[in-house]
C-alpha cells in the first residue's frame, strides 16, 4: 500500500499543518514478528509538494499512482508516480486536468473501464469563509493519455435510494463485484445548518455506507444505501431440451426489459467441463452469440462435437446499461453411442406481417415455457387445403405409446399457438425422450421433446 501526503496536526476541516511530500510503502503481509513493515520511498522528478485532501488512486494499466488536486495545490493539477519498471519512483506532471476543482473528494478507479469516478468534496473557489460542498454530480475521467482531458459531468440526479447527502473526506474503494462493479463510500463530514436562516453551520461526522453502481452506460448509475450488489435478472428458463450423440440442444426465451438496467442486447453461451461462474465465464468455449429480438422470443442452440463427458452450459445476458447476468445448467453428458440427433426445430410457425390468413404448409414447433414444470410452448400451422380434415396433436413415448392427447377435432386453417403442461391431468410423466406429433388426414409432422424434470 502506498501513502502520500496528508495532514499531521491541526483542525481537519479548517487548516492545520501539512505533511511533507514523502511517499511511504506499507507491506500488507506481516513479517515473522506479526508486524507490517513500512518504509519511505525515495522519489525523483517534479514532486507534487505538500498537500492534503487530495485524491490518490492506483492505475493498474500503467502501474502508477495518480494524485489530483487537494489543499496546498493548484486544485486541478495531476501527478503520476511510476511504481514499477525502470522509471519506478519517478514523479511526472503530465498535465493540468478537468473542468472540476476539488478538495477532500471521494474517488476510485474502475480498472475494467479505465476511468476515475469522482464525487463530493469541497469547492476551493467558494466565497464562503468556511467551506462549501459540491453538487451531487458524478465526474468521470476516462482518457489518461490526453493532456487536454476534461471530466465528463453527465448528470446531477442518480436513481436509486440516493444520492447520499454531500460531504467531504469520505473514504471510497472500488468493489469488483461479479455482477457489476461499484464505488463504496463510507463516512465523511457533512455541513449542517443547526439554526435555519441564521447561518450557524456545524460540521458533523457520519458513518453511513453507500454503493454507487458503475456500469458501462453511466445513465444507469444508481446509488444504494447498502454496500451490496443488487441482483441483475438473468435468463430464467435456460435448459437442456435434447441430448444426442455428441450434441446437446439448449433452449431459452428472451428476457423482459428492466427499468434499472434497460433492454437486453445480447446472449452469449459457453460450455466447460468445470463449473462456470461469472469470474471464469470467458474461459469457457464459446458456442453461440445471439442478439436480443424481444421479450419471450424463443431461442435454440445445438452444441455439437462434444466428448463423452459431463458439461456445464452457461448463458450470459447483457443489458444496454452494461449489466450482465449469468445462468448455468446442471452438468449434462451427451450420449456416447447411438444415432439420435437433436437439431434445433424449425422456427415456430407464425403469420408474417401482411400474410394471408392461411399458411402454405403444415408445420409444428415446441419450446420450453417458464409457465410451469414440464410446460411447452407449442405452435403449429395448418394450410387452407387441410381445413376441416380430422386432426390430432398427441405426445408419444419412445415405445410409440400415446401418453397425452393435447388437441383433436376438425382442423382449422391458420396459425395456432398455446402452452401445454405435459405433467397436467394428475399423472406426472417420467423423465425421458418423447415425440410430439400432429396428424392432419394423411399428413403428419413430429418433434422430439426431452423431459428432465
Amino acid at each position: 500500500m502506498i501513502l502520500y501526503g496528508g495532514q499531521t496536526s491541526g483542525d481537519m476541516l479548517y487548516g492545520g499543518t501539512l505533511a511533507s511530500a514523502d511517499v511511504w510503502a506499507i507491506q500488507l503481509t506481516p513479517n515473522g514478528s506479526g508486524l507490517y513493515p513500512y518504509g519511505r520511498i525515495t522519489t525523483t522528478g517534479p514532486s507534487p509538494g505538500q498537500r492534503a485532501g487530495h485524491v490518490a488512486f492506483y492505475d493498474p494499466r500503467y502501474q502508477r499512482m495518480m494524485v489530483f488536486a487537494g489543499r496546498g495545490a493548484q486544485d486541478n493539477d495531476v501527478y503520476a508516480l511510476q511504481l514499477s519498471g525502470p522509471a519506478a519512483g519517478t514523479w511526472s506532471k503530465p498535465w493540468l486536468i478537468w473542468k472540476v476543482r476539488r478538495q477532500q473528494a471521494s474517488a476510485t478507479f474502475d480498472p475494467y473501464l479505465e476511468e476515475c469516478v469522482l464525487w463530493g468534496g469541497r469547492d476551493p473557489l467558494s466565497t464562503n469563509p468556511d467551506w462549501e460542498l459540491t453538487d451531487s454530480h458524478i465526474y468521470l475521467i476516462r482518457d489518461w493519455t490526453d493532456p487536454n482531458t476534461l471530466a465528463s459531468d453527465f448528470q446531477s440526479t442518480i436513481p436509486g435510494a440516493g444520492p447520499p447527502r454531500m460531504r467531504i473526506g469520505a473514504s471510497a474503494i472500488f468493489d469488483p463485484c461479479a455482477v457489476h462493479p461499484a464505488m463504496i463510500v463510507f463516512g465523511g463530514w457533512e455541513r449542517y445548518e443547526a439554526t435555519p436562516g441564521q447561518g450557524l453551520v456545524e460540521v458533523i461526522g457520519v458513518n453511513d455506507v453507500w454503493a454507487l453502481t458503475l456500469l458501462e452506460n453511466p445513465s444507469y448509475f444508481r446509488w444504494d444505501n447498502v454496500a451490496s450488489c443488487p441482483a441483475v435478472p438473468g435468463v430464467t428458463d435456460f435448459a437442456v431440451d435434447g441430448v444426442g450423440r455428441s450434441d446437446v440442444r439448449l433452449v431459452w426465451h428472451g428476457v423482459p426489459d428492466q427499468p434499472t438496467y434497460g433492454s437486453a442486447l445480447t446472449y452469449e453461451v459457453r460450455r466447460s467441463t468445470s463449473p462456470i461462474y461469472e469470474d471464469n465465464f470467458s474461459w469457457g468455449t464459446l458456442i453461440g452469440q445471439f442478439p436480443h429480438t424481444g421479450a419471450g422470443d424463443p431461442y435454440c442452440l445445438e452444441a455439437r462435437n462434444l466428448g463423452c463427458t459431463a458439461y456445464y452450459f452457461a448463458i450470459r445476458v447483457q443489458y444496454e446499461s452494461g449489466a450482465r447476468a449469468l445462468t448455468v445448467t446442471s452438468p449434462v453428458s451427451p450420449r456416447c453411442s447411438g444415432d439420435i440427433g437433436v437439431p434445433c426445430p424449425e422456427p415456430a410457425p407464425s403469420a408474417p406481417a401482411g400474410a394471408e390468413s392461411s399458411p402454405a404448409d403444415l408445420a409444428l414447433s415446441a419450446m420450453p415455457s417458464a409457465a410451469a414444470s414440464g410446460a411447452r410452448s407449442i405452435a403449429y400451422s395448418i394450410p387452407k387445403r387441410l381445413g376441416g380434415v380430422p386432426f390430432e396433436l398427441a405426445l408419444y413415448d419412445v415405445g410409440g405409446r400415446r401418453t397425452r392427447t393435447l388437441d383433436r377435432g376438425p382442423a382449422t386453417a391458420g396459425w395456432h399457438r398455446f402452452v401445454a403442461d405435459l405433467h397436467a391431468g394428475g399423472q406426472r410423466l417420467p423423465k425421458g425422450v418423447y415425440f410430439l406429433r400432429i396428424r392432419v388426414g394423411s399428413e403428419s409432422r413430429s418433434r422430439t421433446i426431452l423431459l428432465l424434470d
